[in-house]
């Protein structure tokens, strides 16, 4: 199917609520389905995925084919992070190293903050850029070593640049 035929198929089997992110029903596909049903359910990578005509779609991607009549060249990235959050103005298109910018610290991370670990005592800022690591300094304080990662981020990262106070903002 290709992307015409299938922006034809979504606005016929699916209305999309950009103010919810939610999809609904427009037509019974299956006996289990019925009109102005909420359709999708959360995928395992904690996506909303929705399937139709025997495959899957990733909720995000589809909204924006719904609201653009065009399937994202790359990637839709999540504005608040929040993989199941699809309102409109929670999307936006981006590049694989732009949707990387918006990601939480690892999960090893034991400071709780993006680009900054413990060294020696010490508190040691990198970044990564282009697939490269780059040295930012090491500080005596947690406060000043994210100060140095969120400077380098500003510029290169722009609105794309993770901020952990950002994310509690309703979208």
């Amino acid at each position: 199917m290709n992307e015409e035929q299938l922006y034809k198929r979504l606005k016929d089997l699916l209305h999309y609520d950009p103010e919810t992110g939610l999809f609904t029903w427009l037509q019974s596909t299956n006996r289990k389905i019925k009109l102005g049903d909420a359709a999708g359910c959360l995928g395992p990578q904690g996506y909303v995925r929705l399937r139709f005509d025997g495959k899957y779609y990733q909720a995000h991607r589809l909204a924006w084919l719904y609201m653009t009549g065009k399937w994202p060249e790359e990637f839709i990235d999540h504005k608040d992070t929040n993989k199941s959050n699809n309102k409109w103005g929670n999307l936006r298109e981006a590049t694989r190293s732009e949707n990387g910018y918006n990601r939480p610290h690892q999960k090893d991370n034991e400071l709780g903050v993006k680009g900054v670990h413990l060294h020696f005592g010490k508190y040691l800022a990198q970044i990564t850029i282009d697939g490269k690591p780059r040295y930012l300094g090491v500080y005596k304080t947690l406060e000043e070593a994210k100060y140095a990662y969120e400077s380098v981020t500003d510029n290169i990262q722009g609105e794309f640049a993770y901020k952990m106070e950002n994310k509690n903002a309703a979208i």
